[in-house]
């Protein structure tokens, strides 16, 4: 019953855009209590997709943004938050 409350009100927070935990999710920034997306992690995450639909794993997903020079907090992220397909 708890969890289900906790999972309840974590969602109702996240479709409200407002922060929920220590700290915004990679791609994003807390202002003022929302969430605002941040461009530089947004290109991160979505070059993150392309290489996800274009069937690579993940630790050539990895190698690729560290070649790449991408920021390196990217990796605190859950990929498979999305649907591959």
């Amino acid at each position: 019953m708890i969890a289900e409350r906790t999972i309840e009100a974590l969602s109702e927070l996240r479709g409200q855009g407002r922060v929920w935990g220590n700290h915004p999710p990679f791609g994003w920034n807390a202002v003022e209590g929302r969430l605002e997306a941040d461009p530089t992690e947004q290109e991160t995450l979505t070059r993150i997709r392309d290489l996800r639909g274009m069937g690579m794993g993940y630790l050539k997903i990895a190698e690729t943004l560290n070649a790449e020079g991408r920021p390196k907090a990217w990796w605190t992220l859950a990929v498979d938050e999305r649907p591959l397909r």
